[in-house]
């Protein structure tokens, strides 16, 4: 149940964040980072490199390669 509620609100914090920011955003890439790492520990692999991936594209373009946001992306 914990990981219901917790999906179901940081979905939540990811539409707000697409809303308010646009896609192409560093807090858009958190949501998306931080929805990796839920479903990576609900162990649906599929789901976490979908946002993880998704994350790792954004902080690159923004940052480039070289940036600590992107290292935590490639962890």
């Amino acid at each position: 149940a914990k990981y219901a509620d917790a999906e179901r609100l940081y979905r939540r914090a990811l539409e707000v964040r697409e809303t308010y920011f646009g896609k192409e955003h560093s807090e858009v890439a958190r949501s998306e980072h931080e929805l990796a790492e839920l479903y990576l520990a609900m162990q649906d692999l599929e789901k976490a490199f979908k946002y993880g991936t998704s994350a790792l594209a954004i902080r690159q373009r923004l940052f480039g390669s070289m940036h600590p946001d992107v290292g935590k992306s490639l962890h």
